[in-house]
C-alpha cells in the first residue's frame, strides 16, 4: 500500500508507488541507453525499465565478482607452484652446500627469512601462518676457500622460458650492490624448469639490457653458456627426484648417502 500523499499506478500484477517513478524517472535521465525513450513511455513502463535495468546491473555486478575471484584463485596456485619452485631449487642447492663444507671448499648458508608466526591452520598437520616482518635479503651467503673470500647470492626459478631482471627485488638488488662494491663475488643462481642451471655474475645480470639489449635472459643466449652449471638428478625412497645443482663446480668426491635438507619454509603457510 503506498504512504499517505502517494499516488499508486498498477500495471497487471505490479505496482508501483511514486518512489518507484522517481527512481524510474532518474535512471532515465542518467541512462544515455534510455535517454532516446524517455518521451516514448508511461510511468509504469519507466518504472519497469529502471527495475530491469537494476537487475541487470546487480547480474553483471555478480558475474564481474565471480570473474574477479577466479582471477585470484589461479593468481594464488600460480604463488603457491613458484613458491614450491624456489624451495625445491634452494634444497638442492643446500646439498650442494653440504659437500662442499664436507670437502672444505666452501661454508655457505641460507639466510635465514625473518617471519613473524600469525596462526595456525589447525588440525592434525598443523601448519604454522606467518608473514615476513621485512624484505627478503639475498639467499645465501658464505666464505669459499683458499683464501676465503666472501660469496653472496640469490636463487630465482622459473618453469617459463625466461627469466626476467624485476625477478630480483629492489632490496636484494642493493644489497647485491654493496657487498658488489666491497669486493665480495655476488652471483644470481637460475634454474629453468629444472632442466638447465646457471650460476651468473652479478655483474652480468645488473648490466642486462647492455649485454642483452632487453630486461630478460633466455636459456639459450650465448652469453649466458660459460655460467652454465652441472647437476644431478637421484631418486629418493619415495620414488621423487632429488635434484643436487653443484653451482662451485662438481667436486671428485661426493659422499655415498647425500644428506636430507630442506628449506625454512618446510611447514610454513605464508599469509
Amino acid at each position: 500500500m503506498p504512504r499517505k500523499g502517494q499516488t499508486q499506478y498498477k500495471k497487471g500484477a505490479k505496482n508501483y508507488d511514486n518512489d518507484s517513478l522517481e527512481f524510474g524517472k532518474n535512471v532515465v535521465e542518467k541512462d544515455p541507453e534510455l535517454k532516446i525513450r524517455r518521451y516514448d513511455v508511461d510511468a509504469d513502463d519507466i518504472a519497469q525499465t529502471a527495475a530491469d535495468l537494476a537487475a541487470g546491473k546487480i547480474n553483471q555486478e555478480m558475474e564481474r565478482a565471480k570473474q574477479e575471484l577466479e582471477r585470484r584463485k589461479k593468481i594464488s596456485a600460480s604463488n603457491r607452484a613458484t613458491r614450491a619452485e624456489g624451495r625445491m631449487f634452494e634444497e638442492s642447492i643446500l646439498r650442494a652446500c653440504e659437500v662442499y663444507k664436507a670437502n672444505g671448499t666452501a661454508v655457505i648458508n641460507k639466510v635465514p627469512e625473518p617471519r613473524r608466526v600469525v596462526g595456525r591452520t589447525g588440525g592434525r598437520s598443523s601448519l604454522m601462518i606467518c608473514c615476513n616482518e621485512k624484505k627478503s635479503d639475498p639467499d645465501f651467503e658464505g666464505s669459499v676457500s683458499p683464501d676465503g673470500r666472501c660469496i653472496i647470492f640469490d636463487a630465482k626459478a622459473t618453469h617459463k622460458d625466461r627469466m626476467e631482471k624485476i625477478v630480483l627485488t629492489e632490496h636484494q638488488r642493493e644489497i647485491m650492490e654493496a657487498h658488489f662494491a666491497c669486493g665480495s663475488d655476488c652471483y644470481i643462481a637460475i634454474s629453468f624448469d629444472f632442466k638447465a642451471y646457471y650460476f651468473l655474475p652479478y655483474a652480468l645480470w645488473r648490466d642486462m639490457k647492455e649485454v642483452f639489449g632487453r630486461q630478460y635472459i633466455l636459456p639459450e643466449d650465448e652469453q649466458i653458456q660459460p655460467y652454465l652449471v652441472p647437476f644431478d638428478v637421484t631418486v629418493d625412497k619415495k620414488g621423487n627426484n632429488v635434484y643436487t645443482v653443484w653451482f662451485l663446480g662438481k667436486p671428485d668426491v661426493i659422499p655415498g648417502e647425500m644428506p636430507e635438507v630442506s628449506s625454512d619454509s618446510d611447514n610454513v603457510e605464508e599469509e
